[in-house]
């Protein structure tokens, strides 16, 4: 649930107005899935990943970072090759145009995405690749 409030409060068209009510909601889900964390520490890379989308969207670019560091940690010593992926993905799309290190990234995601076949992931890593 907190990936589908992620995505609305990055929509380009979201009204102001929305913002609030959805960041509470957001707040809700985040405290949801830490607790699940707590218990099933297999979660701890898609946590530290949605926990870094939220820094990200909120400015917080060096403690998305982090994050990230600790979710790509976590999906490597899980064997998680979609949420390594999915990392990867966060990483190249939110990085500077001017970074080189955003089409590494970026390419890394395609080539685990493609790995597993997951096809809705190949096409919006295609379509930021080809923003490049």
């Amino acid at each position: 649930i907190p990936e589908a409030y992620l995505m609305l409060l990055e929509h380009p068209d979201l009204p102001l107005n929305d913002k609030p009510a959805l960041q509470k909601s957001l707040a809700l889900a985040l405290k949801g899935v830490r607790s699940f964390a707590r218990v099933f520490s297999l979660s701890l890379s898609h946590v530290y990943r949605i926990e870094g989308w939220n820094a990200q969207l909120n400015g917080q670019s060096a403690q998305a970072q982090k994050f990230w560091a600790k979710a790509m940690g976590e999906a490597d010593k899980a064997g998680k090759t979609y949420e390594k992926g999915l990392v990867y993905f966060d990483l190249g799309r939110f990085a500077p145009q001017s970074d080189p290190q955003r089409k590494t990234h970026l390419e890394q995601a395609y080539a685990l995405f493609e790995k597993i076949g997951a096809q809705y992931y190949m096409q919006r890593t295609r379509t930021e690749l080809d923003r490049i």
